[in-house]
């Protein structure tokens, strides 16, 4: 429950056991009596142990599994920053000798003010005992716990590395269609290969969460500290994102600017990197400090490559006969805007541009002479050219040619919550990128459990077109107050049970949404949808 501790006026949460069977009693007791042992600014605190009552600090937010279902992935600069604070919170539990055995999203809090506390002991074991039940989240145990051998702090990093992957991609690391699949994906498959090259997760990042999930638990880090302290050299990579950066996303993600990841592209070499083509080995040599007369050479040949491109000659041509260059009038070289080098590439020469007009073609200049002082009659035939003016070919400009225009633009496609695209034959995750052909797309959302939300969008050849979809803002939302509870079907769909079940997303338009009661028989309410609109239902499930 929510409630108010009226001795002290603070909002807490109460923990209150009803009829439970003795196992569950002692489990309860347990998780208050460990709960009570750590004392962390990232883990939620422990007020008070009654019988059957547990009181802890009440935590205003939502946990990260929600946070990841509304808004698809985090930022990776503030998937960085949660789990660092995780592991900050799960040192001081194992400081405290206890194994939490169930660190998930789920049991990941996320505040309103951005902080990040880890809860829920009910797991929780102390270190030292020899406990080889099988206990946990499915898609975050380690494979040693699906074994059932003995866990160890390690266990834990395991699943702190799956809530790493889950976090940055919004998927559970190891999801399938059946326990049984999920459990040999834990044995047998690396969530994090997925992520190599993908330039939305900086290397070191995906690294970490490679150690952190190694089948072989003297592979991860020596500790959750540990993991925290490589967590760091990443956050300073971004910029050190903090709690006001979270709490701004948490309220309106698209007012957060992801950071840019400026650090190191590889801070723990964990992973190894793609396999070099053979190429015969150098040869040894006394000494690996090139020589004087080496590094003359090289910078000579560079200079003369630079000039030769610059001069537009051909490699093919004999060796050029070197004469005396004629006295020529100055030049301004034109500018070109963005080019860090004096050569400019093989589609764009570099162009000099002379101080004086160009001559008009086919105009050649003679010498004047000196005004006659009588009419003169114009010859029959006229003069022959004055040998001292020889006519000459006059300067030509090089011709420029225009770049072909791009056959292609680019789709920027992102949504919130996450969805997935069919475009170009392709089903794609939001968000990326893709080069289309110029034309109109039709693109249709599609996320678990919300109706598909359609998007057209014109790409233009050369352009960036945007499409950033808000998916709920497409839907209606209907809040359910279902008693006691029901089945929940939408126009014939099953959608989910109450109260785990507690709203609905609908597509425009007329909804039959009907209610079953194994033992109160069914009820059948008719909803008319608008966008971005809300609304409650409320149904007494009664037998007729």
């Amino acid at each position: 429950y929510k409630a108010l501790d009226q001795a002290s006026g603070e909002i807490v949460l109460l923990k209150q056991l009803r009829a439970v069977a003795p196992d569950q009693r002692q489990r309860f007791e347990a998780e208050a009596q460990l709960a009570a042992r750590v004392d962390h600014p990232n883990v939620v605190r422990v007020l008070s142990v009654a019988e059957d009552a547990l009181i802890t600090e009440w935590v205003e937010g939502a946990d990260l599994n929600a946070t990841i279902e509304r808004t698809g992935g985090l930022p990776p600069a503030l998937a960085t920053l949660v789990l660092h604070e995780a592991a900050r919170g799960l040192a001081a539990v194992h400081d405290a000798g206890i194994l939490h055995r169930d660190v998930s999203a789920a049991n990941v809090l996320l505040g309103a003010d951005g902080a990040v506390k880890l809860t829920d002991f009910g797991l929780a074991s102390l270190a030292g005992e020899a406990d080889r039940e099988v206990r946990g989240t499915l898609g975050t145990l380690a494979p040693e716990a699906v074994r059932g051998d003995s866990v160890t702090p390690a266990a834990d990093l395991f699943s702190l590395g799956a809530v790493l992957v889950h976090a940055l991609t919004g998927r559970t690391p190891f999801a399938a269609d059946a326990s049984s699949g999920t459990l040999d994906a834990v044995l047998h498959t690396d969530p994090t290969e997925a992520l190599i090259g993908d330039p939305r997760f900086p290397a070191p990042l995906v690294e970490i969460a490679a150690s952190l999930l190694a089948k072989d638990p003297t592979d991860r880090p020596g500790s959750a500290a540990a993991a925290a302290d490589q967590l760091a050299v990443v956050l300073d990579g971004f910029g050190t994102p903090d709690a006001d950066d979270l709490a701004t996303f948490l309220e309106t993600p698209s007012a957060y600017r992801p950071a840019r990841f400026v650090g190191a592209s590889s801070a723990f070499p964990t992973i190894k990197p793609p396999a070099a083509p053979d190429r015969p080995p150098a040869p040894a040599g006394p000494s690996r400090r090139p020589s004087t007369v080496a590094l003359a050479s090289i910078a000579a040949l560079g200079a003369a490559v630079l000039a030769l491109g610059l001069l537009n000659r051909t490699t093919d041509s004999p060796d050029p006969i070197v004469e005396e260059p004629p006295a020529v009038l100055p030049v301004e070289v034109a500018e070109r805007p963005d080019t860090d080098s004096l050569a400019g590439t093989a589609d764009e020469p570099l162009v000099a541009a002379s101080t004086a007009p160009p001559l008009a073609p086919e105009v050649v200049p003679v010498t004047p002479e000196a005004a006659p002082t009588e009419p003169q009659t114009a010859p029959d035939d006229p003069p022959a050219p004055s040998p001292s003016a020889p006519a000459a070919d006059p300067p030509r400009q090089p011709a420029e040619t225009a770049p072909p225009p791009p056959a292609t633009g680019r789709l920027v496609v992102s949504s919130q919550p996450w969805a997935s695209v069919e475009i170009d034959g392709q089903t794609r995750r939001t968000p990326f990128e893709i080069e289309l052909a110029p034309g109109i797309y039709s693109l249709q959302f599609r996320n678990p459990g919300l109706p598909a939300v359609r998007e057209q969008v014109t790409v233009s050849a050369g352009g960036e077109t945007q499409a950033a979809v808000r998916l709920l803002d497409r839907l209606a939302e209907v809040t359910l107050d279902i008693r006691p509870w029901a089945v929940v079907t939408v126009n014939g769909a099953e959608r989910g049970t109450t109260p785990e079940l507690r709203s609905l997303y609908l597509a425009p338009g007329e909804h039959t949404i009907r209610f079953v009661h194994p033992q109160l028989g069914e009820t059948t309410r008719t909803v008319s949808a608008t966008a971005g609109a809300s609304q409650r239902l409320t149904v007494l499930m009664t037998q007729e």
